[in-house]
């Protein structure tokens, strides 16, 4: 009796795991949007509003005037 496990078999799992997750990491893509998700705090909302082209403001979400809560650079990266 063999205790080694085929290559077949481990590939075969393999695979079959990997696809699980791609299949559950789909299904969960739509179930929030970009601005659902809090992306780090007051910092991560600056970064946003770099990225969506509204400037470097707005790091509580309210105002959307200019800040100066972190540097620029900070949120750029």
């Amino acid at each position: 009796m063999k205790d080694r496990l085929s290559p077949r078999l481990l590939v075969l799992v393999f695979l079959t795991g990997f696809l699980a997750r791609l299949f559950v990491a789909y299904g969960l893509e739509g179930i929030r949007s970009w601005h659902d998700v809090d992306h780090g705090g007051e910092l991560g909302r600056i970064a946003v509003n770099i990225a969506e082209g509204r400037g470097f403001s707005d790091p509580f979400g309210s105002t959307g005037q200019p800040t100066a809560w972190f540097s620029p650079i900070v949120p750029m990266l």
